[in-house]
């Protein structure tokens, strides 16, 4: 997976970086790197990306938590 990509997934999925991050416990700057294309995206992203574009788990999957500070 490529920055393109991951922002092209989370536009489908209706979700901004900031609220992924928040989702998947990273750090806001971190997720943006990625979706810049400016740090490589960890191969668990891709996986569970593509787990929920199949409908096998959810964004409300994940506990909600407060932001990252950076």
């Amino acid at each position: 997976m490529n920055a393109i990509d991951l922002r092209a997934t989370l536009a489908r999925f209706g979700m901004t970086q900031r609220a992924f991050a928040r989702y998947v416990r990273a750090n806001e700057r971190t997720v943006r790197r990625w979706a810049e294309g400016a740090q490589d995206i960890p191969g668990w992203v891709p996986v569970m990306l593509a787990l929920m574009e199949r409908s096998l788990v959810s964004f409300g999957d994940f506990p909600r938590v407060p932001a990252v500070s950076e």
